[in-house]
């Protein structure tokens, strides 16, 4: 009989693997609490199985009730803390009910040492299925995590070496224009001198290149004193007066709204010129987006919250596109059409290096870039 009764479960066995790897392939479309009966399932067959055995072969009292451990090591290995505890708590249940069924049947004949011994038993099993499920679940977590931030590391590391990658290429590239940059003016120069010219277009021209010149005596002048190491703590609302008055001169084409809690002018974060790129280079990419959408309006808002400022810069564009959103913080030049580019990954990493932390929302018309960055209380003689 018992041989029969392993043979059919072992064939039981066979079709039910076969069966749960077939319905594995459409588990993704199921909801959580399916999917965890479903790994729950062979455990409960396993145990159902053992406590059979065992209640045919002296119940609790027979020494081979330890094969009640192996479902329960097993589950807490590999599959969900939740579930790992139920197997823990079917398996101490199937022990319990062998216990009572065995005491009801045969344990009034045996000693009072003996019963003695079993209920030992099985509060040591009780005891230690307790304990081992919290431990190797602690450390299953513990690894998991561990990968997890291995993972990021790993790629934090492959983005690093390619905005390294882009910055010798714009150091470089800021080497190369200063040349062509000082011909440039060299030439307006000589064409204001000339009577057949448009005095609009040469002005503007002369606008730009002024634009671009500046731009790039900034950028090396920041290179040559190490900004890195000159960060300095700015109050919330001149710094945001700074960037915007910084990105406006060459973005006078979009209008903005701009709020700020009453509460910023109490509050600074520690800056430089890095950071302020960043969020220049966010500005730049809603004003992109909502113009493109022949909008011509952003909205920046600012907040201070449990020693974190917020800034929140809304677009009237049509929204980023989904895929864009699992992508964020990688260096891949996105669609131009939908406002983001290379400045969204190189924000991104400047923003976390000041343990800040940038998020992108698809809003009912538009999209919003959060930033969000701690700051501190300013003296009150500030």
């Amino acid at each position: 009989m018992v041989w029969g009764i392993c043979s059919g479960y072992a064939l039981l066995l066979a079709l039910m693997t076969r069966y749960l790897d077939v319905r594995e392939l459409a588990a993704q479309s199921q909801s959580d609490l399916i999917n965890h009966l479903w790994s729950l399932f062979p455990f409960v067959l396993d145990l159902c199985f053992y406590g059979v055995l065992l209640q045919m072969h002296g119940g609790a009292s027979n020494a081979g009730v330890f094969v009640l451990y192996l479902p329960v090591i097993v589950a807490a290995m590999e599959m969900k803390r939740r579930i790992a505890w139920l197997v823990a708590v079917l398996a101490i249940a199937i022990y319990t009910g062998l216990m009572l069924q065995g005491h009801a049947a045969h344990f009034e004949h045996l000693s009072e040492s003996f019963t003695n011994h079993l209920s030992g038993m099985w509060l040591t099993f009780v005891i230690s299925t307790l304990l081992m499920t919290w431990f190797v679940t602690q450390q299953r977590q513990a690894i998991i995590s561990q990968q997890k931030q291995i993972r990021k590391l790993r790629e934090r590391q492959l983005r690093d070496e390619q905005i390294l990658s882009v910055a010798t290429m714009g150091a470089n590239t800021t080497h190369r224009l200063a040349t062509p940059l000082s011909t440039a003016r060299l030439l307006v120069d000589e064409l204001k001198e000339n009577q057949a010219y448009e005095q609009g277009l040469v002005d503007e021209l002369s606008a730009q290149i002024h634009v671009c010149h500046q731009t790039v005596h900034t950028i090396a002048k920041q290179v040559r004193s190490h900004q890195s190491a000159n960060m300095k703590l700015v109050a919330i609302d001149d710094f945001i007066e700074q960037t915007l008055q910084y990105w406006w001169i060459s973005r006078n084409d979009i209008r903005y709204q701009l709020n700020v809690a009453p509460e910023c002018v109490n509050y600074a974060l520690s800056t430089d010129f890095n950071l302020q790129m960043s969020l220049t280079n966010l500005l730049e990419n809603a004003a992109y987006a909502s113009l493109a959408n022949q909008q011509d309006e952003i909205t920046i808002d600012v907040s201070v919250s449990a020693q974190q400022v917020v800034i929140n810069i809304d677009d009237q564009g049509q929204g980023i596109d989904p895929k864009l959103l699992s992508q964020l913080g990688q260096v891949k030049v996105a669609s131009k059409s939908q406002g983001m580019g290379m400045g969204l990954a190189l924000a991104n990493a400047t923003i976390e290096r000041f343990a800040g932390q940038l998020q992108l929302f698809n809003l009912p018309s538009g999209s919003r870039s959060q930033v969000i960055l701690p700051c501190q209380a300013l003296a009150l003689g500030h």
